[in-house]
């Protein structure tokens, strides 16, 4: 477009701006240009100016020479030569230029370029609001399924640890949460079964435990038993006479009623069926039992039995009053054949009850006290009998229960058995 070509910008009588183009043309005459002259008033940009509402200096120029701004004062200054055009220093300056020399530059600043940075932050801020919410529900929707989820996963591994056998809630979802949820399900299942097996064999073990310390008693007690029966025969062939708890008592009626009292005691002792029975039933055993030594002691021995008739219906462990009155009958006499004297009572409380056998004889020495305690193999005669009674005490009880021992040498020797009420 070389043919075109500006030449001058003049003002009209309306005092408007109007520059011309020219284009020249073709003619026939060699010697004569013919231009074609297209004027530009000012006024027809007025309309590019009136929509800008930006406050900005805008600027049309044509290679070096001002042709419009949008400040009308200072263009019709610079027009005159009056002013010339001036830059701010903290302006900013954009321009937009075509091909043939014409461009248009906009001077602004920074504050007018953040403003729509503010104003789009601005209408940012509901909708961040609205968005970290969501976020928010979102997580929180998520959080409470994890915290169902570890919940009934915490109750199954607590299931595990207090051995409990009851369906515990299940996680719906199909996750790895129920993966690990059935697993340990299963696992605690297992637990559960080899529990019971070693509770089965444990209870075997204890049972076994149970039949041979009773096995014992049983033998010993039997073997004890008829030899006062015979001693009993022998007395009546040898002198006629026996001694007898009750002296008017006639000497058949004394042996039958010892046999009756045996009998009494062997049903009793021999049952395997339970370990454990009511107070009331190990004092009648006991009672039979001091009447068989009775017979043959006559008024070497005297047991007194003074149980409070509140405890009678309590539990105790079968068979421990009587070895530890055979025991005291058997090491406690002092060899200045003095009468041995033994005492069966009862103390109680809230939650235990005590079971005390007392007797002035022989007593023992503290080391012997503290090997039978032990369980020492060297204990031997009135140790087998209190360790006995004091291992099945902790057997049947599972603990609980307990057999202490008080004794001075040559002035008496007390047993007392702690056992729940």
């Amino acid at each position: 477009m070389t043919d075109f070509a500006y030449t001058r910008t003049v003002l009209n009588e309306k005092n408007e701006k109007v520059f011309s183009i020219y284009k020249e043309i073709y003619q026939g005459n060699p010697e004569r240009q013919f231009y074609i002259e297209f004027q530009i008033h000012e006024s027809e940009l007025f309309g590019f100016y009136n929509e800008d509402g930006s406050g900005n200096a805008i600027y049309v120029v044509h290679e070096d020479s001002l042709m419009s701004m949008s400040d009308r004062q200072d263009f019709l200054q610079v027009l005159r030569g009056q002013k010339e055009i001036q830059e701010k220093q903290d302006q900013i300056k954009m321009s937009a230029q075509d091909a043939d020399g014409w461009k248009v530059v906009i001077c602004t600043s920074k504050e007018y370029l953040n403003r729509e940075l503010w104003g789009v932050l601005r209408s940012m801020i509901p909708v961040l609001g609205i968005i970290l919410i969501v976020i928010f529900c979102i997580v929180m929707v998520i959080s409470n399924g994890l915290d169902r989820k570890l919940s009934i996963l915490q109750k199954k591994v607590m299931a595990i640890g207090r051995s409990e056998s009851g369906e515990t809630e299940e996680i719906e979802e199909a996750d790895e949460f129920k993966v690990l949820g059935d697993e340990i399900d299963r696992t605690r299942e297992h637990i559960r079964q080899l529990l019971q097996e070693i509770e089965e064999k444990n209870q075997s073990r204890l049972t076994a435990e149970m039949v041979a310390l009773r096995a014992q008693i049983n033998s010993h007690f039997l073997f004890n038993a008829l030899s006062s029966l015979k001693w009993l025969t022998k007395g009546w062939e040898g002198t006629g006479s026996v001694s007898s708890p009750d002296a008017k008592v006639p000497e058949a009626d004394i042996l039958a009623e010892a046999i009756d009292k045996l009998a009494i005691f062997l049903r009793y002792a021999i049952s395997i069926k339970e370990n454990q029975v009511k107070l009331r039933d190990e004092i009648e055993q006991l009672n039979a039992y001091i009447y068989l030594q009775k017979l043959r002691c006559g008024e070497d021995l005297n047991v007194v039995v003074d149980i409070d008739e509140e405890l009678m219906e309590c539990v105790t462990v079968k068979l421990i009053l009587q070895p530890l009155v055979e025991n005291a009958v058997m090491h406690g006499r002092k060899e200045n054949d003095s009468a041995l004297n033994i005492t069966i009572y009862s103390l109680y409380e809230e939650e235990y009850y005590y079971l005390i056998v007392e007797d002035d004889g022989n007593g023992m020495a503290r080391e012997k006290m503290q090997m039978i305690l032990e369980g020492c193999e060297e204990t031997s005669g009135s140790g087998n009998g209190i360790r006995n009674v004091r291992n099945r005490i902790a057997i049947c009880t599972n603990g609980e229960g307990s057999l202490t021992i008080e004794s001075e040498l040559d002035r008496f020797t007390k047993i007392v058995i702690k056992q729940k009420r």
